[in-house]
């Protein structure tokens, strides 16, 4: 016991070592985020710090812990535990915990980051000592005598006559083994295997092989077949992402009313690893600037392709900060054209996406309000900033000139900025009449001094540095009467 506290005083808590030492065999792996639902940990696809698990022995609850800091695990077991079933699992709560958590916890931060694949050169620990049976630890003074470290990583094994060992891959730069088959470039999707012909199971391409089949693994469970008939055994456990869930918790969006001659902006948000599916683009509008990725015959949008040409036209780390495949938003720039036939009333636009689970579900929904006549009470807007997009730490301004067909249309107006990435920004000034809201800056018009025109200049600063690459927006917007116009999206890309 005393040993277990001194490993919890170390920092250690997910080396869960009951009966530690030599009588001990061990379970290992990584609670990970399971992009395609396939069951199988793939390259891309990151281990999850802080994730709670729980071991199970012919399904008895036996330790109960969280992954580390990398999203792993190694659990000790007796080494007299033979003919039972281990189990590594999670629990659907604790996931749903995990996708809901407010981001500000660290237990959380640590989920949404999802904590990257340790180091494949790393030396392993066991109770604090390096692993010597492992090459990367040959370092260390502790592993000098070891066996595995006796001959030197990546030399080219030479048989008795001194000549090169061709079947040793690292002899393959020796000229004498150019043409023997063993050094054959391999096929880069093959499975790597070692000299002895076996698979290395850690790598995804050797699931089809029958000796990495020695485990059941489903959504949020790995179980072993094998009866614990190794020292040590893998149990990856896969956390899928629900797509349709996420994206369904978003609210709809609704813009408008636009008559013909109007050009606005919607913000379509989708999860980051999904890709657009071509989009049928109702009548009434037609995208500006999309080039190519729009037919104007078939009226084919292709989302895809225009973030390709614009990738500036993304909001990329966008709210609401929940689940573990952040949301993007694409800022999709349109003119209500109308056509005719085309009737009055609201008008939604969601297209779909298609996610590596291979489902299709519907992104976020705009619901646009369509006139085919323009508004008496009509408003037009034109915001810039000035001098530009703000460098890291400098200040910008936002002028806005909002000009009305008849002063009495701004009785009751509200001017109202939308603001994304506004955590990387401070104002430094506003006018009196306006109302930091943190995501929307909303201005009440000055009616007793206004002719037809009214302007407004907002400074905003830049953060002093981002930690990842940032997209800022500035929306700007006029409502009054039922009266909505709003100007195109001006968005500034941080590196």
């Amino acid at each position: 016991m005393r040993l277990i506290t001194l490993l919890h005083k170390l920092t250690l808590p997910l080396l869960l070592m009951a009966a530690l030492g030599a009588c001990s065999r061990y379970i290992e792996g990584a609670v990970f985020l399971d992009k395609n639902a396939n069951n199988v940990k793939d390259h891309d696809e990151p281990a999850i710090a802080g994730m709670p698990f729980t071991v199970t022995r012919d399904e008895a609850t036996l330790q109960t812990a969280e992954t580390d800091s990398d999203g792993h695990f190694l659990v000790a077991t007796s080494i007299n535990d033979v003919d039972v079933n281990f189990c590594v699992k999670v629990r659907a709560e604790d996931v749903s915990a995990f996708q809901a958590a407010d981001p500000e916890t660290p237990k959380a931060l640590k989920a949404l980051e999802a904590s990257p694949e340790a180091s494949s050169e790393a030396c392993p620990l066991i109770v604090g000592k390096p692993d010597c049976n492992n090459k990367n630890c040959c370092d260390n003074a502790l592993c000098a005598d070891a066996e595995v470290c006796e001959e030197e990583a990546g030399a080219c094994s030479k048989k008795s006559d001194g000549k090169p060992d061709c079947s040793d891959p690292d002899c393959c730069d020796d000229s004498a083994c150019s043409e023997d088959s063993a050094c054959e470039e391999e096929d880069e999707d093959a499975c790597p295997k070692d000299k002895s012909g076996n698979p290395d199971c850690d790598d995804s391409r050797c699931s089809a092989e029958a000796a990495c089949n020695t485990y059941s693994v489903q959504p949020m469970q790995a179980c072993d077949k094998t009866k614990a008939s190794q020292l040590k055994m893998r149990l990856n456990v896969p956390v899928a992402v629900d797509y349709a869930t996420r994206v369904g918790q978003l609210n709809e969006v609704r813009t408008g009313p636009v008559a013909v001659g109007d050009k606005f902006g919607i913000e379509i948000t989708y999860p980051s690893s999904c890709t657009f599916e071509p989009y049928a683009l109702p009548k009434a509008f037609a995208p500006i600037g999309l080039g190519k990725a729009f037919d104007a015959a078939t009226r084919e949008l292709r989302l895809g392709e225009a973030i390709l040409a614009q990738p500036s036209q993304v909001i990329r780390k966008d709210a609401p900060p929940f689940g573990h495949d952040k949301l993007h938003t694409y800022v999709l720039r349109l003119e209500a054209v109308g056509e005719e036939g085309q009737k009055d009333g609201e008008i939604k636009i969601q297209p779909t996406v298609a996610c590596p689970d291979g489902k299709k579900i519907p992104a976020s929904a705009n619901v646009v309000s369509f006139t085919s006549a323009q508004p008496a009470a009509a408003f037009s807007l034109d915001a810039g900033l000035v001098p530009g997009c703000p460098e890291l730490g400098e200040i910008a301004t936002l002028k806005t000139l909002i000009e009305a067909q008849d002063p009495a249309t701004y009785a009751a107006a509200t001017y109202t900025v939308f603001l994304g990435g506004e955590s990387h920004l401070t104002i430094d000034s506003m006018p009196s009449q306006c109302q930091d809201q943190g995501a929307t800056i909303e201005c009440a018009m000055d009616t007793l001094h206004l002719g037809t025109k009214a302007e407004f200049s907002i400074k905003f600063k830049m953060a002093e540095s981002v930690a990842d690459p940032t997209t800022v927006s500035f929306t700007s917007q006029i409502e009054a009467d039922g009266v909505q116009v709003t100007d195109t999206a001006i968005l500034c890309s941080y590196p």
